[in-house]
């Protein structure tokens, strides 16, 4: 162990380019009404973390933590073609390593492919009904660096192409046990519309 963490280090001192860095995502959200105690609640926490080997390539992984919990509707997410729903909380988690490599480099700006592979776990707490779904994904992505710490990103899901595996945890025989999704999702009418464009940001150390 000790001989394995001194090469490490070495090799990581070598590359004077490597940097660590570190990101993510989190939100609260709450919808409810005035007239009656109805409310729906959920929490998303999706950390980010990895290391940027010289200036084309990025390999790191990303958390994924949605939790949704209602006091008086059903709560919901879809996959594939099947609801998967609960009277009183559901939850989702996952891990999604990638690997980015950089295509084009222009001032500040850059062109990133983006390979990843994705595992998430939905559960709801009736344990009525859950699915797990591991998949494989390409997409484009923009990134602008205003410093030399701090990284902005976007990624072009409508120009993405993916494919997913599901295996729906059932009793229901009406609701298929296993399903696949294969394709492009290319839809050049998503370009203008800045609900569909989101901008991450990470920092590098």
């Amino acid at each position: 162990m000790i001989a394995f963490s001194a090469m490490f280090s070495s090799a990581f001192r070598a590359n004077a380019q490597t940097r660590f860095y570190l990101g993510g995502d989190a939100g609260i959200n709450l919808v409810g009404t005035f007239d009656e105690d109805n409310h729906v609640a959920s929490l998303m926490l999706s950390p980010e973390l990895g290391f940027q080997i010289g200036k084309r390539w990025m390999v790191g992984s990303k958390l994924t933590f949605n939790a949704m919990t209602s006091s008086k509707d059903e709560v919901s997410v879809t996959v594939g073609n099947t609801t998967i729903s609960s009277d009183e909380a559901l939850l989702v988690a996952g891990i999604n390593p990638y690997v980015r490599y950089k295509c084009l480099d222009i001032r500040r700006f850059g062109f990133w492919l983006e390979g990843s592979a994705e595992f998430n776990k939905m559960l709801t707490s009736d344990d009525d009904i859950g699915a797990t779904t591991v998949g494989l994904g390409v997409v484009p992505m923009l990134t602008y660096e205003p410093t030399k710490h701090i990284v902005l990103y976007s990624s072009l899901n409508l120009l993405s192409f993916g494919c997913t595996y599901t295996i729906v945890d059932t009793s229901d025989p009406t609701v298929p046990n296993e399903f696949y999704n294969v394709g492009f999702n290319v839809n050049a009418s998503n370009i203008v519309k800045l609900g569909d464009i989101s901008v991450g940001l990470l920092y590098k150390f």
